[in-house]
């Protein structure tokens, strides 16, 4: 898919000034418990834009973009946002000793977290 830059800024500015949204962000960082059936949907998120975490800012820009589609942003973790197929071959680490980042670049967006 191709991304719109211009779509993708747009929609950035126009999310200025809101609040930063602890709850879903620990909550989409609880994917493992979203299969326990005792656990209902009480670690799922519903997206929602009133407020914000910083992956689901990037996935909600990059859906706006038409980079990715079809995913809950409110659901995608910084190291989602590092799995999905959206990359060259190659990143570069710009501080401590080298890492290597499992799964990089390997997982479709389409349909994550809904």
């Amino acid at each position: 898919m191709s991304m719109d830059k211009k779509k993708f800024y747009d929609f950035l500015i126009h999310q200025e000034r809101k609040e930063h949204d602890m709850p879903q962000a620990i909550k989409s960082a609880l994917d493992a418990l979203d299969k326990v059936s005792v656990m209902g949907n009480t670690t799922r998120n519903t997206e929602d834009f009133s407020r914000f975490f910083s992956s689901e800012l990037v996935a909600a820009g990059l859906e706006a973009s038409g980079a990715i589609s079809h995913v809950n942003a409110s659901e995608v973790t910084p190291i989602d946002l590092c799995s999905f197929t959206l990359f060259g071959n190659d990143y570069f680490q710009l501080k401590g000793n080298r890492k290597e980042i499992r799964g990089f670049n390997t997982i479709s967006p389409t349909g994550w977290g809904e």
